[in-house]
């Protein structure tokens, strides 16, 4: 990709881009108007003073060139930082609602890292350089050009040596832009891998502390961390070494300058003045050419992230790949009384093994529904298809008699509710955990929801009652009340449809039996899907789907099963057996 074009994309992230423009060259316009202005009033007072001439009138230039630059700079540069700050607030926003938006499988195929570098790294990175870098690299071309015209008034040959040495910079530069372009992809990747190491140690501190592992953890984040600090001194030393050349024929002009301007001083073919203005000028010449060859490595690193963001924003969304999936297929189906039917379903991980091939399903309405199987029989996949997170390859999903597709996809939600086997709860009060399921709901009904879970006698115990604090997580609660309160916030949400992902897996024999007498007792037109490892539970269901290598192999109620004496008979067993450990 060219550098304009990947210029263009960094500007089309802001908001404002004209604008940004306009202010940019604006406040740098008026910025070097002042400097040449007081270079001008420079040479004037000095060959005034040498020749005793008057000099008000340069004094009043100074004057009105000190107000009219104090007044408009700021300005200038107020409305640019605004539309800059605008357009990050924005662009955080657009990677939230982006993020919100992709589907399930982006996730499963990418770090929390890989999002996190967006909102920081990413989003930093491009607000430093709309702020300083761009205006400097504008200011600084301008600035050289204006130069240029000034001292080839003055004198010809010292405009010459200045763009020989200028070429001769820009040389140098674009030799240590490809290195400076390939140390600042790696450095970005490095950063990845740090940021990485530091959301796992959110995500799995129990398990690192429990295993008494957090001296591996250290060394490892310090490996990597090691790596990203060789690559940023790496970078260094490249951007070092450019910056010591520069410097050098920078002095050399400066030194040609001085002596050979001094000559022409003698020989009176230039004023004392003009030899000033020359001094002040010549280093904006090379200070241009030192620019123009390094613009590309000074905005690498933005356009770095540019690219990164423009890719995360191509990702297709979820309502994107349903809708694709669901081209021209139809959205009614004959069969009108399920409230979920899988015709024909094909399913994979993005490999050649299908997950499900072909899979049948019918739930009544009503129906208590549980899923059973050894682990990666499918389960768990098929309540992700259900809830529309993963897309089928192949075959129809219906939900209360809807087809699965892009533009009714939150309303089929809007009929499901999840119980989540991790019991996901936020830092807020029992009211808010709870009505996070229905935002309407009123006090009242929350608490004949909690009676009817067996939550509401505990809550009434606490000092403030349903505004109690739950804890970070709900760190001060035991497994049953948050799988309780989980309870609580899919009832309130009113959907005909609850999802049970492995509702009492970290639960004792007490607190299991309690939680599936709450399931047994939900009203007959809720339908209910049980993914369920502890079968001593699953007597009251109407229907068990035995699931193995992504088939349905076998279907029955309980007792059915068991005198089937198949997987399911094996399966219990193999359960009574632990469970009979564990008493």
């Amino acid at each position: 990709m060219s550098f304009y074009k990947k210029l263009n994309e960094l500007l089309n992230h802001l908001d404002k881009k004209k604008a940004y423009i306009f202010f940019t060259f604006a406040s740098c316009a008026t910025f070097i108007g002042f400097r040449l202005i007081m270079s001008i009033v420079n040479q004037q007072l000095i060959d005034g003073v040498m020749s005793n001439d008057n000099i008000s009138n340069e004094i009043t230039i100074t004057i009105i060139g000190v107000v009219l630059s104090c007044c408009s700079f700021p300005i200038f540069m107020y409305f640019r930082g605004k539309i800059i700050r605008n357009s990050i607030m924005k662009m955080r926003l657009s990677i939230f609602r982006q993020a919100l938006n992709l589907p399930q499988s982006y996730y499963d195929n990418h770090n929390n890292s890989d999002v996190m570098m967006y909102y920081t790294y990413n989003i930093n990175s491009m607000e430093e350089t709309y702020g300083e870098p761009i205006r400097a690299i504008v200011n600084d071309i301008m600035f050289g050009v204006c130069s240029i015209v000034m001292i080839f008034i003055i004198n010809i040959k010292m405009v010459l040596v200045n763009i020989a040495l200028g070429i001769l910079l820009l040389s140098v530069n674009v030799f240590f832009n490809k290195y400076i372009e390939k140390s600042i992809k790696l450095i970005y990747d490095r950063y990845n891998v740090v940021l990485s190491d530091i959301s796992e140690i959110y995500s799995g501190i129990k398990d690192i502390k429990v295993f008494n592992i957090s001296e591996y953890i250290y060394e490892n984040f310090l490996e990597n961390n090691k790596k990203y600090e060789t690559e940023s001194i790496n970078l260094n030393k490249i951007q070092s070494s450019k910056e010591g050349i520069g410097y050098f024929f920078k002095m050399l002009n400066f030194i040609f300058l001085l002596f050979y301007g001094s000559f022409l001083v003698k020989d009176n073919l230039i004023t004392i003045g003009d030899m000033v203005m020359v001094i002040l000028l010549h280093g904006s010449i090379a200070t241009m050419f030192l620019t123009i060859g390094g613009t590309k490595g000074i905005l690498q690193q933005a356009f770095t992230c540019s690219d990164a963001l423009n890719k995360f924003y191509l990702e297709a969304t979820e309502k994107e790949l349903l809708q694709l999936a669901s081209h021209k297929r139809s959205t009614k189906d004959s069969d009108c009384n399920y409230s979920v039917l899988f015709k024909n379903v094909s399913f994979n991980y993005g490999n050649a093994n299908f997950q499900f091939n072909n899979l049948n399903l019918k739930i009544q309405k009503g129906e208590k529904v549980a899923l059973v199987g050894y682990s990666g029989s499918g389960k768990s996949t098929f309540i992700k298809l259900v809830m529309g997170l993963y897309i089928p390859c192949d075959g129809k999903i219906f939900i209360n008699n809807q087809l699965i597709y892009g533009d009714n996809i939150e309303n089929i939600r809007d009929d499901i509710s999840y119980i989540p086997q991790d019991k996901l709860l936020f830092s807020g009060t029992f009211e808010e955990n709870i009505r996070y399921g229905n935002s309407k709901i009123t006090i009242s009904e929350i608490e004949h929801i909690c009676k009817l879970v067996g939550l509401h006698d505990y809550i009434q115990l606490l000092p403030d009652k349903y505004n109690s604090f739950v804890g970070e997580h709900g760190c001060a609660l035991s497994g049953g009340q948050k799988q309780r309160i989980t309870i609580a916030r899919a009832l309130v949400k009113r959907a005909s449809i609850l999802i049970f992902d492995e509702p009492t897996s970290a639960l004792d024999i007490r607190n299991t039996e309690s939680i599936m007498k709450i399931i047994e007792n939900l009203p007959n037109e809720i339908t209910v899907i049980i993914v369920a490892h502890k079968l001593h539970c699953m007597e009251f269901v109407d229907n068990i789907h035995v699931f193995d290598k992504g088939h349905i192999i076998e279907s029955g109620n309980h007792t059915e099963l068991i005198n089937k004496k198949g997987v399911y008979y094996d399966l219990y067993k193999s359960n009574n057996k632990k469970d009979e450990v564990f008493i």
